[in-house]
């Protein structure tokens, strides 16, 4: 199991999908405990237009549910970590 897509608005999921490279390609926060999983997950959002951050371990999914800072923001797939773990939007 992998969690992924619920932290995007469905408006959002059809309109923001951008070709590989593509400048601020926007990338979706990701948990799971499945290595393989992840990756079939992780090719997915490539398909439909987006990139990954790994959030982690599929406990972690927690962290970008509804109600928490990180839900629905945007994310790029590079330098949106910070040390700690929480998420930054890109500016």
């Amino acid at each position: 199991m992998v969690k992924t897509y619920n932290s995007i608005h469905w408006e959002h999921l059809r309109d923001d999908g951008r070709p590989s490279g593509g400048l601020n390609r926007r990338a979706l926060p990701l948990a799971g405990d499945d290595p393989d999983a992840k990756q079939v997950a992780t090719q997915l959002l490539a398909d439909t237009g987006f990139d990954a951050v790994d959030a982690g371990a599929l406990s972690q999914g927690r962290r970008f549910q509804r109600g928490t800072p990180p839900y629905v923001q945007w994310y790029t797939a590079s330098g949106d970590r910070s040390a700690n773990g929480t998420f930054r939007t890109s500016s």
